[in-house]
């Protein structure tokens, strides 16, 4: 009972329901739609219109049409008269024969209107027999940087009252490698003819024909300028109109040259076809400008080109402005015309102060450049003929174009015969730097060998080195304290005295012998006067010396005294009394300078065959022709070399720079940025190595921050190793020299010693943790991941390309997490990533 209670009370409910969605339903009040115009053309946006009674809204699901309409917009407009609305429908056919228009319904508070679906049929535009278009380019082979003139016709034999809305877009206006100049006409105005090409208006020039009312002949030119060889093609260029289907207006009722029917829009509710014609692509070749004879002055001028100058006035004063025009007439259109400075031109130096920019004129075969000179003293007699470097693409040579002289006469100013440019103030630098190419490979100079040669031997010996420190220190401790007790005790002193006085005498002499009586006496604190063989036997044997030694001074002392008191004359035998300890002296010194000498030439002594063999590969690249394979197989293999000869310590900074000029010129911008990278570590205060990176980073693509680390992350390791080195062998020296002279600017001098020595090793150990982190992306380009893997989706929705500086954070099977200078992260393989150390 109560189940069936339930479903009861959820009939009655939808059937209430249902009642109030009956009650507040909208009545349906049907409305025609209509179209503005009377053809349709795929891919041209149409309109439509539907009036409505009053005021109402577009509903918000409006019925769907089938495929081949895309309503764009619906807004709807009061009337202009007041009464009711219009809605406005603009739609686009998107593919050619019946399409079904979807039917439309707008709601006001008290009705819904709505329209019909309709069936309408869609043209597309078709190949006219009355129209032909001939662009025709004036050569097919052109060099890099030389304008190519393309004549273009239109036929056409349409009347002039059905032509409508023309369309022309060639590709080859939106070629980023391709500039396009129209120059401007000169044909007289009643020839002339306004026609849209390219997005933008063209003067044209018309023959109308002698008899009937067609279009006629259109032609213009068009100039092209490629300045990247290669083999470029101009695709089909398509000229599309509306052609009525009866005479419309006038075709041009102002003057044609500005407007006509061309621009207009179709009449609404004008039936119409559309009507192309295409031309014919065309194939060019570029070739490079010619590397030898080309001069650094290139006016960037072809042949055939003529230049005139005047100049006026012809007389005034010294230091006075004289105006020059330079009147460049060539077969290029004045937008593709440019000068180099005249301040370039080597006869106006010191004769005349010029103006480095120029003002441009139009004229019917050219530009007129416009500058100003100042002469510089009354000497001049006319201003020299100037030298233009041109290209003749006929010959494929360079030909120097020299203008007419000009008579001068220049007069004193104020008395004085010459002008003194300073006085103007505002000069700009005669010289300034330009940011293009790489300089030129280093060379090795005798300071490179002696400095490779110190910094091989620290590196390979950093460790000995520091621990000479000590070493040296317990060697010359003896030393240093006998120094020391020298000064403080008067006995030690007579006997070191007595010692060095022994050690200056020739042996096997009787002077020998006393030096070395008066030596033993003052040791043993008797004077040498009256020491007697009874004493050297007693004392000596106490001192713990050998029986053979003290019976040999014994024998000799006694020796001695028989010849000094015996009338016979008795020659005394004297023995070898240092001989053993100079030599074993002499031994032990030449055994540690030998060892010296071995291990610093061992440290320098480089494949010098390798370095020779590297230059050579590089200057037979830089020979051959430019941009060939073998050319840059060459320029890899020279680089690869330098870069073996780096770290094997053949002069590492000169050859990481050589490398990366190796790298440069063999298109390999990221190695070579990595390889200017390791060269600035190694000499950070060179200037070429930062012009040739700066170059190297120019092109690469993408946008390159340079990373600023903090001072005590950028000191190579190397000069670390060495100060590190320098300070430990003047701590340890300092401290041998307080215990000699006990003073306290020793003492204090150890310690700041020691205090440099721990901040050199935190250094150290700083330089050691960061080395490798650095590095260059050395691909053409590599989609970062992330995460170790392909398997990982892409980290950017861009690659990274050849050049790019990253920092590497993290490393795992073969892969390299990089971090980039905003701090975003990915992985990327390991070999295609090159490390920078220090």
């Amino acid at each position: 009972m109560k189940g069936f209670l339930t479903f009861l009370a959820m009939l009655l409910l939808a059937g209430l329901v249902r009642a109030v969605d009956e009650a507040v339903k909208l009545p349906v009040k049907m409305v025609e739609l209509k179209f503005r115009d009377a053809s349709w053309f795929e891919g041209v946006t149409a309109t439509a219109m539907v009036t409505l009674p009053e005021m109402a809204e577009e509903a918000e699901e409006s019925p769907e049409g089938a495929n081949g309409v895309a309503v764009i917009s619906v807004e709807v407009l009061e009337a202009e008269n007041g009464k009711g609305a219009v809605a406005m429908i603009q739609w686009l056919p998107q593919r050619g024969g019946a399409v079904v228009f979807p039917a439309l319904e707008f709601v006001s508070e008290t009705t819904s209107y709505q329209s019909e679906a309709k069936t309408v049929t869609i043209s597309v535009p078709r190949r006219s027999d009355e129209m032909e278009l001939k662009i025709t380019p004036a050569k097919k082979t052109i060099y890099a940087g030389e304008p190519l003139r393309l004549d273009i016709e239109w036929h056409c034999r349409v009347p002039t009252k059905r032509l409508r809305s023309m369309h022309c877009y060639p590709d080859f206006f939106n070629d980023p490698k391709i500039e396009v100049l129209v120059p401007r006409s000169v044909v007289p105005e009643e020839r002339q003819m306004g026609m849209p090409f390219g997005g933008r208006r063209v003067i044209a020039e018309r023959d109308a024909p002698g008899e009937g009312d067609g279009l006629g002949v259109v032609r213009f030119r068009t100039f092209l300028r490629i300045t990247e060889p290669g083999k470029f093609s101009l695709p089909a260029v398509r000229l599309e109109c509306a052609r009525l289907m009866r005479d419309g207006g006038a075709f041009a009722p102002y003057a044609a040259y500005f407007n006509n029917g061309l621009f207009d829009a179709v009449p609404e509710g004008e039936a119409y076809e559309r009507v192309f014609t295409e031309s014919e692509p065309i194939e060019i070749e570029v070739l490079p400008l010619p590397v030898e004879g080309r001069l650094e002055s290139f006016s960037g001028l072809f042949a055939p080109c003529r230049i005139e100058v005047s100049a006026k006035p012809t007389e005034t004063e010294v230091g006075q402005l004289v105006e020059l025009d330079l009147k460049v007439s060539s077969e290029a259109p004045h937008g593709f015309l440019e000068l180099p400075p005249l301040t370039k031109q080597r006869a106006l130096r010191s004769w005349f102060k010029v103006d480095a920019e120029y003002g441009r004129a139009w004229h019917d075969e050219g530009t007129i450049f416009r500058t100003r000179v100042r002469p510089l003293t009354t000497k001049l007699e006319s201003l020299p003929g100037l030298e233009f470097e041109i290209f003749d693409p006929a010959s494929g040579e360079y030909q120097m174009l020299r203008t007419d002289e000009i008579p001068l006469r220049i007069l004193p100013r104020d008395g004085r015969d010459y002008f003194d440019a300073k006085t103007l103030g505002g000069d700009e630098p005669s010289l300034t730097d330009t940011p293009d190419g790489i300089w030129q490979n280093a060379e090795i100079t005798t300071m490179d060998e002696i400095l490779n040669m110190l910094w091989n031997f620290v590196d390979r010996y950093f460790w000995f080195l520091m621990a000479m420190g000590p070493v040296m220190f317990a060697v010359l401790l003896p030393w240093v304290k006998e120094r020391r007790l020298r000064a403080l005790s008067p006995e030690y002193r007579a006997r070191r005295m007595a010692y060095d006085a022994f050690t200056r005498l020739p042996e096997g002499t009787v002077e020998k012998w006393e030096a070395f009586r008066g030596f033993v006496a003052t040791s043993l604190g008797v004077e040498p006067a009256a020491w007697t063989s009874g004493d050297a036997q007693q004392r000596l044997k106490e001192l713990g010396v050998s029986k053979e030694d003290v019976d040999l001074v014994v024998s000799s002392q006694e020796s001695l005294d028989a010849q000094a008191f015996s009338t016979e004359a008795k020659t005394a035998k004297i023995p070898e009394l240092n001989g053993l300890a100079k030599r074993i002296g002499q031994a032990l010194s030449r055994s540690l300078v030998v060892m010296l000498l071995i291990l610093l030439v061992g440290s320098a002594m480089g494949e010098e065959a390798d370095w020779e063999r590297a230059t050579k590969t590089f200057d037979q690249a830089f020979e051959a022709e430019a941009g060939s394979e073998e050319t840059l197989s060459r320029f890899a293999e020279s680089a690869l070399i330098f870069e073996a000869c780096a770290r094997d310590g053949q002069y590492a900074g000169k050859a990481w720079l050589n490398a990366g000029n190796a790298w440069f010129q063999a298109g390999e911008i990221g190695r070579a940025i990595a390889s200017y990278r390791q060269a600035e570590v190694l000499r950070p205060f060179d200037s070429t190595i930062r012009d040739n990176l700066s170059a190297a980073r120019a092109l690469s693509v993408d946008v390159v921050v340079d990373r600023k680390s903090a001072w005590w992350q950028q000191v190579p390791s190397s000069w670390i190793r060495m100060a590190m080195i320098v300070t430990s062998f003047a701590f340890w020296g300092l401290g041998l020299a307080y215990l000699r002279y006990r003073k306290r600017g020793l003492i204090a001098g150890a310690g700041f010693a020691l205090l440099l020595l721990g901040g050199a090793g935190g250094l150290l150990l700083v330089a050691v943790k960061r080395d490798g982190r650095e590095g260059v992306i050395v691909v053409p380009e590599v989609f970062a991941r992330k995460g170790p893997s392909y398997r990982y989706e892409t980290a950017f929705n861009e690659a990274l390309h050849d050049g790019l500086e990253i920092e590497i954070v993290g490393r795992r099977d073969g892969w390299v997490e990089v971090e980039l200078a905003d701090q975003r992260r990915g992985w990327v393989p390991e070999g295609q990533v090159q490390g920078v150390f220090r």
